[in-house]
């Protein structure tokens, strides 16, 4: 997740067990690469402990967002929560009373006055996230996790999980893809291409095409064990851009006013794997419906 993250994007994170609890503040990412590997020990050091408290962390979260932007007036883009769970809520609010109501008994110390229940902020004229949502294994209560989506207009994205089935290496992948739905879903953005392959050989490339009228597109490659960070973008003309965000095994691209015609990515010849190894998808914003090529 930190990886992915496309400058210039204001981006935070948040635990929840018994409480939710912020991994640190809301910062712009990839400021610096110290900022981003921080991120990741500390999310690489998280563990299964304690209860599931989703209504809360959903509360922080937009405690978040308000603290970051109501105040002053200023507002970015979009506002985007991702959800991601294994389990069910197990802890006063639930998910729905995030949206219809939360329970002052069982507030967290630090909300204060601030307006975070959903339909209250919609009362008050304040701004709303799209909240998209990522189930993880057979015990996700999706049901919960798809009426919250769908009352914040996101989407939600289910991850079977490693099994006896399922890879490690297509659980990241499947984690990655509903990382980049969310955002898409959260963006006004419509995919114009996605596909899982077994290396990056020249003829595994994937194209897609930009039709005229397109106002900005993002990218995304992701492995769980192939170097990806010399992978880049080719656009119709032949010149190449190189990544907004990049690492080992993972490089992300946004663009404003991509030139129209077919794009493709380009990088160096990694070997094929009995697995499908890399994801692939590139999605755009445009004021005009958008006609896919899958290649």
């Amino acid at each position: 997740p930190a990886q992915g993250a496309q400058t210039p994007d204001a981006i935070g994170f948040l635990a929840y067990a018994d409480h939710p609890t912020p991994l640190g503040p809301l910062s712009i990412l990839p400021a610096t690469a110290a900022t981003r590997d921080a991120l990741e020990v500390a999310i690489d050091g998280l563990s299964a402990v304690g209860q599931t408290s989703i209504g809360n962390a959903l509360a922080q979260a937009q405690l978040f967002l308000a603290a970051y932007y109501d105040a002053d007036g200023s507002h970015p883009d979009e506002e985007l929560i991702g959800l991601v769970t294994d389990g069910e809520n197990t802890v006063p609010n639930s998910p729905e009373q995030y949206l219809e109501g939360l329970d002052p008994a069982f507030a967290e110390p630090d909300w204060g006055a601030t307006v975070l229940a959903r339909k209250a902020r919609k009362s008050a004229g304040l701004r709303l996230p799209r909240i998209s949502t990522i189930a993880i294994g057979q015990d996700a209560e999706v049901g919960s996790l798809q009426n919250v989506s769908d009352a914040a207009g996101g989407t939600t994205f289910f991850v079977p999980g490693p099994t006896g089935s399922t890879t490690l290496q297509a659980a990241t992948l499947d984690l990655a893809e509903g990382f980049f739905s969310g955002v898409e879903s959260g963006s006004d953005l419509q995919r114009v291409t996605e596909g899982r392959v077994k290396g990056m050989r020249p003829s595994e490339m994937q194209t897609f095409r930009v039709e005229p009228g397109a106002t900005e597109l993002r990218a995304l490659a992701v492995s769980a064990d192939q170097p990806l960070g010399r992978l880049r973008l080719e656009r119709p003309n032949g010149t190449i851009v190189a990544p907004t965000a990049s690492e080992p095994e993972s490089v992300a691209f946004r663009l404003r006013q991509p030139m129209p015609g077919v794009w493709r990515f380009v990088g160096p010849d990694l070997a094929s794997t009995q697995h499908d190894s890399v994801l692939v998808t590139a999605a755009v914003r445009s004021r005009e419906s958008v006609l896919t090529r899958f290649g």
